[in-house]
């Protein structure tokens, strides 16, 4: 599932019309990262994913968790979507698309107005 997912989202992220950034989480770390064109907040495979916030919830819950991540926990503050996914084995993961919270805003002014 992670070759496949390796290989759809960089296609998966040309279909948004605003800068976006992805990541993959495992139940203790990060396991995949895309950035966007400008949007990158510099997460490493391997890095271990916080103790709290959305990334947990989802892996918790099983469901899908949005959030918004505050400046002081990556450098810059976006939007966060915690959607859990079952590889072969059943083994819960994350994909998380990310967008900047200025170019969330932007979207979601844009589609209140009819725009998109």
């Amino acid at each position: 599932m992670l070759e496949s997912l390796k290989i759809s989202l960089p296609l998966v992220q040309r279909l948004f019309p605003i800068d976006v950034m992805f990541a993959l989480a495992d139940g203790e770390k990060f396991i995949y990262y895309l950035p966007g064109a400008k949007l990158d907040i510099r997460i490493q495979e391997g890095m271990a994913i916080p103790p709290s916030g959305g990334i947990r919830k989802a892996l918790e819950t099983g469901e899908t968790v949005s959030a918004d991540i505050p400046k002081e926990i990556y450098g810059l503050p976006f939007k966060s979507t915690s959607m859990p996914i079952r590889n072969g084995e059943g083994r819960l993961a994350v994909c998380l698309p990310l967008v900047s919270a200025k170019a969330y805003l932007k979207l979601k002014a844009r589609a209140h107005r009819g725009l998109l």
